[in-house]
């Protein structure tokens, strides 16, 4: 009986797969003959558009392949490098227009002056944009060029998608890059001590330890063992207490988690 549960069970899920990888080609094709037709004749705000959608059909391929893979070993997201590069590139672009092409009455309330002087116009939409999709390129691409490099496109942009901030979520994603380097050449292969590496940097390295982290760096994304990885990493934030904290976990089950304050954060919602 359980054997027959169990078949039914995969049975499922291979039909599930299946259907989404189907809806996904149909989707991707139409996306590119929208791109083949009409793709000069776009205005910049159907330009954004379109390059936020190829953002979420390169991470919605990355999940598929994941799924249907079934692969849960943290290292193989090194996979998707080039993946997590081209979504990079397009946020890129995607701010870059917003802040050279659009009429500045649409975009911002600012004076016109001010944008001379390099500053990004300010950009608010109810709907997800590019600020998730860096996040996630960040947090698990562990290639330590392409993850800074969304940092810092974050960090550029002046955005507010529903609840994210892009530039609470770059110092989110700083922090997590941190600790995961950080254990990476402290803490070796072990999950347990990765996590309490990670926990004792926050609260101070002693000078010994400091200086030796210091010296080294992380070139690729190789370097970062699977025990340096945390499976998820996402902010948490205490409305009573006006405090945030940053949830890291090291398995899979999610049971081998810790809680971190985040000041720089809560400093920043305390300016609210």
């Amino acid at each position: 009986m359980e054997s027959n549960k169990a078949g039914m069970t995969l049975d499922k899920s291979v039909n599930f797969m299946q259907r989404a990888e189907a809806l996904m080609d149909k989707w991707s094709a139409a996306l590119y003959r929208f791109e083949e037709s009409r793709g000069s004749q776009l205005t910049y705000r159907d330009s954004i558009g379109l390059k936020t959608l190829r953002i979420y059909q390169c991470w919605r391929l990355v999940m598929l392949d994941r799924a249907k893979s079934g692969v849960t070993d943290l290292e193989s997201w090194d996979k998707y490098n080039s993946t997590f590069q081209m979504i990079v590139s397009l946020a890129a672009a995607v701010v870059n227009t917003t802040d050279t092409d659009a009429p500045i009455s649409t975009t911002s309330l600012l004076p016109s002056d001010s944008f001379s002087e390099g500053c990004k116009r300010p950009s608010f939409s109810l709907d997800m944009g590019i600020i998730c999709p860096l996040y996630d390129v960040a947090t698990l691409c562990r290639d330590p060029f392409i993850r800074r490099e969304a940092v810092k496109v974050l960090r550029s942009a002046s955005r507010q998608e529903g609840l994210l901030n892009s530039h609470l979520c770059a110092v989110v994603a700083e922090r997590v890059i941190e600790l995961e380097e950080t254990a990476a050449l402290r803490s070796g292969t072990d999950d347990q001590r990765c996590l309490a590496s990670a926990a004792s940097h926050l609260r101070g390295l002693n000078s010994n330890s400091q200086t030796e982290v210091s010296s080294q760096h992380i070139t690729r994304s190789s370097e970062v063992p699977h025990a340096a990885r945390f499976v998820y990493a996402y902010p948490n934030f205490d409305p009573l207490y006006k405090q945030a904290f940053l949830v890291l976990a090291a398995d899979q089950a999610g049971e081998n988690h810790t809680k971190i304050p985040l000041p720089a954060v809560t400093a920043m919602l305390d300016m609210e």
